[in-house]
């Protein structure tokens, strides 16, 4: 696709140079430069085939029509920049905005969106394809690291970044790679040398010092596990987008799935079997676009807030993963499903969810979805809160043990909850019978403090 890309800009900077010195509203100039342009086999690529037909038409008697066509011109080589340079976590709100917008006002209009779009899915692909591939090497190189150095000893640090930064960048091939020499660099006696000179700061007691340094040891570990979580979560979303799109046939049931699962007659959506393969504690998959989120969500049966500590892969991580209760059921389906995540200051997993606070975030992004791995579902937004873990004797509606209704009274219970916490009123109601999800997540402001947001799942 690069090559291809390069043959593509060449023949735009060909059609840049032939329209301003061609007076293309005269139909015999038209057939002059189209006889030309064969005879000489100016270009290379449909861009041409497609200017060379456009001559026989009439659209060049609009005397703004050639200045048109450049403005497309220059708009496909920006946007191609755009992609290009673009990070994976951008692709996606870049492939809307593309989708959405009128950028282009000429015959161009439809082949070039379509080939921007073709490259930017061609991006998506090889960077998680090529991400996969260096985040394994890197991180079998850091274990390796790990085994051969003591990262608690200033040391072994010291001796390590000192042999890395030797042997140059080829050592890592991925961020993943270079988060950890970063964290390596900042924990080296050079960096605090250089920090302490620059800050004037006086010497350090002992105890303080051994403190730092155990401090300092601990970041080395947890910065690589940030940015590893990081990467595992955006090579998932690549993997999941490219299941959906290469799937083709029917859905199908699995066999051998734990506890709800198990005795499930329905059939696993074919855009989520490959990532149920890879974990069969997958229950569903969360997509909120404003927020960047696109993660999937798990529930362990066996044990209650596993996946507080652990990720997706079932490794040790801050992050953890989005998840539901372990008591939770799919089969038949409760009437709510709470999704628990960490609110995590890099904004990672529910780190970004208290936006909704603001009423005017809200009202821009008043939907979301969440499909289980049986069904999709789009849900509106029926309530932001703030609100808090209740103490075991004091009286009050527990949103995380409210799993079903049978009754009216049962409903308005939720429906009082909802009005009395609140923090503004939002355009969809709860109705009786609805299928409710709330995503919550920690709040500071009180003890045991929690942020919800509850949506109500739309219509079919």
């Amino acid at each position: 696709m690069k090559s291809k890309n390069s043959a593509v800009l060449e023949d735009i900077e060909n059609l840049e140079t032939i329209l301003p010195v061609s007076n293309l509203n005269e139909s015999r100039v038209r057939k002059r430069l189209t006889r030309f342009l064969l005879d000489k086999h100016v270009f290379k690529t449909w861009v041409g085939d497609m200017f060379i037909k456009s001559l026989s038409s009439s659209y060049y008697q609009d005397p703004d029509y050639k200045d048109r066509l450049l403005g497309d011109c220059a708009r496909l080589r920006k946007c191609l920049e755009w992609v290009s340079k673009a990070r994976p976590s951008d692709l996606e709100p870049l492939k809307k905005k593309i989708q959405d917008s009128d950028i282009f006002s000429t015959w161009a209009k439809d082949p070039f969106k379509q080939y921007i779009l073709s490259f930017l899915e061609y991006r998506k692909e090889s960077f998680y394809t090529d991400a996969n591939k260096n985040n394994r090497k890197d991180l079998d190189t850091i274990r390796r690291f790990s085994e051969d150095f003591d990262l608690e000893d200033p040391d072994d640090i010291d001796e390590l970044y000192g042999a890395l930064r030797k042997k140059g960048r080829g050592v890592f091939s991925s961020y993943m790679g270079d988060a950890f020499l970063e964290a390596l660099w900042r924990n080296s006696t050079s960096y605090k040398k250089l920090v302490w000179k620059k800050r004037g700061a006086a010497a350090l007691g002992i105890a303080a010092l051994c403190a730092a340094v155990a401090l300092a040891s601990q970041f080395v570990y947890l910065k690589a596990k940030d940015y590893r979580a990081q990467v595992e979560y955006e090579i998932l979303n690549g993997y999941l987008n490219a299941s959906s799109e290469m799937e083709t046939g029917d859905s199908y049931e699995e066999e051998g799935t734990d506890a709800d699962m198990s005795g499930s007659s329905s059939a696993i959506l074919d855009e989520y079997k490959d990532l149920y393969a890879l974990n069969r504690d997958l229950v569903g998959y969360l997509h909120i676009e404003s927020l960047g989120i696109g993660l999937p969500v798990m529930q362990k049966k066996s044990v209650d807030g596993y996946y507080l500590s652990h990720g997706f892969n079932g490794e040790e991580s801050r992050e953890g993963a989005l998840f539901i209760d372990s008591k939770a059921s799919f089969d038949p389906p409760d009437k709510n499903l709470v999704i628990y995540g960490h609110n995590m200051k890099n904004g990672e997993m529910f780190g970004g969810l208290l936006n909704y606070q603001n009423e005017a975030f809200y009202e821009a992004n008043p939907e979301f979805s969440f499909d289980t791995i049986y069904e999709k579902g789009e849900y509106e937004i029926v309530g932001v809160m703030r609100t808090r873990i209740l103490k075991e004797n004091e009286e009050g509606f527990r949103y995380y043990r409210f799993r079903k209704y049978d009754t009216e009274e049962q409903f308005r219970e939720l429906v009082d909850f909802l009005e009395t916490n609140s923090l503004y009123e939002t355009k969809a109601k709860p109705r009786y019978g609805d299928e409710f999800v709330m995503l919550s997540t920690c709040e500071y402001s009180e003890e045991e403090g929690r942020f919800v947001v509850v949506g109500r799942k739309k219509d079919d």
